[in-house]
């Protein structure tokens, strides 16, 4: 077992001996996987596990670009939609983004304000965290049928942020916006990525490490086919580096060469 961990992301390797069948020990860590999220933090996004070779590289490199989205907004839209599409291709392991602007609401606190109210930073991140829940809230039973109720609190817009009631002093209520300001904006820039000059996002599609390149690639380029006709706006998907290519080229030189061998023999 191998881990790496930096702000926002942890990330377990797991060797298996050689000869070890691929399939079984991705279910078994599949498995184990299940076991342990009940043990995870709640606000957490749902693990991902799939299979890879420590030799691979991406068998596919994406441009991602748009003259009318901003960063947040394309970021968003490849993390909650593009993907999502790309790793249901046949032989896709996974994908990985780099670039954009990771959407982040961002709470700024008025220190006058807390030290008026005498208000605890502590008693502002229970609020928030109370207000914004979705969870399960269990089942109702009529007759036959059964019915599964769920709450569902997650904020939708600034304003209801803005509007939690942090604490109540004698009638009156203290709000959130009576001590801090809420803005929507995006986490700290670490990694710039550029298309011709021009702001936009790297995806990297990562094949299965049983997977053949050329039908992954073939694959992907189909699905990408598809996007095409169908992508809001003016977002644009450029094929940046394509492994697919360089195999048939390389299997193309092995061919002619083994003519001119036959040819010359």
């Amino acid at each position: 077992l191998e881990s790496s961990a930096i702000e926002g992301m942890y990330t377990l390797e797991v060797s298996f001996e050689y000869g070890a069948d691929v399939d079984v020990a991705y279910q078994d860590a599949l498995a184990a996987m299940a076991r342990a999220r009940r043990h995870l933090p709640s606000d957490i996004e749902e693990p991902v596990v799939f299979k890879a070779d420590p030799s691979q590289l991406p068998v596919m490199k994406l441009a991602v670009s748009s003259q009318q989205w901003n960063l947040v907004k394309l970021r968003d839209w490849a993390d909650r939609w593009l993907q999502d599409q790309l790793i249901a291709v046949p032989g896709v392991a996974g994908t990985e983004i780099v670039g954009g602007y990771e959407r982040e609401i961002r709470v700024l606190l008025v220190p006058e304000a807390l030290e008026k109210h005498r208000i605890p930073l502590d008693l502002i991140l229970k609020r928030l965290a109370e207000e914004n829940v979705d969870q399960f809230g269990g089942r109702i039973t009529s007759g036959s049928k059964e019915i599964i109720a769920r709450t569902v609190g997650e904020y939708e817009n600034l304003d209801q942020i803005r509007s939690i009631v942090i604490a109540r002093q004698g009638q009156a209520t203290v709000r959130l916006d009576d001590i801090a300001q809420v803005e929507d904006g995006h986490e700290e820039v670490r990694v710039v990525t550029r298309l011709d000059g021009q702001p936009c996002i790297s995806l990297s599609i990562l094949k299965q490490a049983d997977a053949n390149t050329v039908q992954v690639g073939n694959a992907v380029s189909r699905k990408l086919d598809e996007l095409n006709a169908a992508l809001p706006g003016d977002v644009r998907l450029s094929i940046m580096e394509d492994q697919a290519l360089y195999v048939r080229s390389a299997l193309a030189g092995v061919r002619n060469a083994a003519l001119q061998a036959a040819f010359l023999l």
